[in-house]
């Protein structure tokens, strides 16, 4: 999360005194790569997501969601964004720009690996219920199974049958939905095998 405290002033009396926090939060945006944006990355890529910008002249409040595959890339993305706060804050001589950031999931990969019958097993279960069941590699997402692995229940992510997952037109096929309560009971009788 990113505060801008700016300057409001009457705009007729503005010269030399307003500075507008919404201007302020555009300029410190740009500062970060262009192209390292959800929407222009996939598969490891990692990403700036600017998902929050509300403001005023006075007050703007920017929230970012960093990801990447990669721990130490991870930490090096948190850095850049601190750093274009201190280059905003030095360029207008005060303190406009203020950083906060909350880890809040790590990539599953590692508590996933130990674990591989997970994997073994979900695609077994996938199989028996007439599916194409097969790993499909990384995952852009998944913030249960991630918040579930690291917490010590490893839980890598299954389909759920959603389309167009997080938009405007997302929408689940019962039948879909269906098949996917399937595999879980299947994966179910797999494990009450063992």
């Amino acid at each position: 999360e990113i505060e801008i405290n700016g300057v409001s002033t009457h705009p007729g009396g503005g010269k030399n005194r307003m500075i507008n926090s919404i201007t302020v939060a555009q300029e410190l945006n740009s500062l970060l790569p262009a192209w390292e944006t959800p929407a222009h990355t996939e598969l490891r890529e990692g990403y700036y997501h600017l998902s929050v910008l509300q403001g005023t002249t006075e007050h703007t409040h920017m929230e970012y969601i960093l990801r990447d595959h990669d721990a130490e890339i991870l930490e090096k993305r948190k850095q850049i964004l601190r750093d274009a706060a201190a280059f905003i804050n030095e360029r207008y001589g005060k303190p406009l720009a203020t950083v906060v950031i909350q880890d809040q999931y790590r990539n599953m990969a590692a508590k996933i690996r130990p674990h591989m019958h997970l994997i073994a097993n979900a695609v077994a279960a996938a199989n028996a219920c007439g599916l194409e069941g097969r790993e499909s590699g990384p995952v852009r997402g998944g913030t249960d199974g991630a918040t579930l692995s690291y917490n010590g229940l490893p839980c890598p992510n299954l389909g759920t049958g959603c389309e167009n997952a997080h938009g405007r037109f997302e929408y689940a096929v019962v039948e879909d939905m269906e098949k996917c309560a399937e595999v879980i009971a299947r994966l179910i009788d797999i494990y009450g095998e063992k």
